[in-house]
């Protein structure tokens, strides 16, 4: 089980992911329901999937997914909270640790998807999260509170994820899109004076474009 310390679990979270793995064998791993720490009626992530045509991942958390009773099979799940079946982590391995952070989760179920498995939601689990703590910093400074080195991750791990399990079909319109949304990003922090970030992100979308996959993924 991955668990994140900055979490609070119901009492029998452990016993209940366990037995939907029992109950499902197709099943290499279930997350529980997360909500927000501050708000425990607001859900912070649930079901999650992957926009092929956009190029972009996504958590369902509107009030209706709340309402959702037996389980689901879905695209990923979160390393905040997931139970992982043990045999199927040593047919597919465990987390790239060339991710480091940031979409490490999301490789690791596409991974484990393409070695015949299911992932699952549970929404009759739930915990909650003190979302986004742990990379910003209490007194704000120069690059303000959110640490510039996500910025490099999420941009380099995203293009890594898209280059290995994106569509090519789509992928004109992954870098429409996500063309503009770097263009925008960056934009935004170099007139807040972020030059941090704004080098970091560059780095990491550098490094995601121009990486060679053999470095990446080396075992395949």
């Amino acid at each position: 089980m991955v668990i994140n310390t900055d979490t609070l679990v119901d009492d029998d979270i452990i016993t209940a992911l366990t037995n939907h793995l029992n109950g499902h064998p197709q099943a290499a791993a279930v997350q529980p329901a997360i909500f927000w720490m501050h708000n425990r009626e607001k859900l912070w992530n649930g079901p999650c999937g992957f926009n092929a045509l956009m190029g972009i991942t996504y958590s369902k958390t509107q009030d209706s997914v709340q309402e959702l009773t037996g389980f689901l099979k879905v695209d990923w799940v979160t390393g905040c909270c997931t139970l992982f079946r043990n045999s199927a982590l040593k047919n597919a391995g465990l987390f790239n640790k060339k991710f480091f952070l940031y979409y490490e989760d999301v490789e690791l179920s596409y991974r484990l998807r393409g070695c015949g498995y299911e992932v699952h939601y549970l929404p009759a689990s739930k915990m909650y999260h003190e979302a986004g703590m742990s990379g910003k910093a209490k007194v704000e400074n120069e690059e303000g509170f959110l640490n510039p080195f996500i910025h490099y991750y999420t941009s380099r791990n995203h293009i890594w994820f898209l280059r290995r399990y994106g569509k090519p079909l789509f992928y004109p319109i992954n870098f429409i899109y996500n063309a503009g949304y770097y263009v925008a990003l960056l934009s935004y922090l170099k007139l807040r004076g972020r030059n941090k970030k704004v080098s970091l992100l560059l780095k990491g979308i550098k490094e995601g474009l121009l990486t060679p996959q053999t470095l990446i993924w080396p075992n395949n």
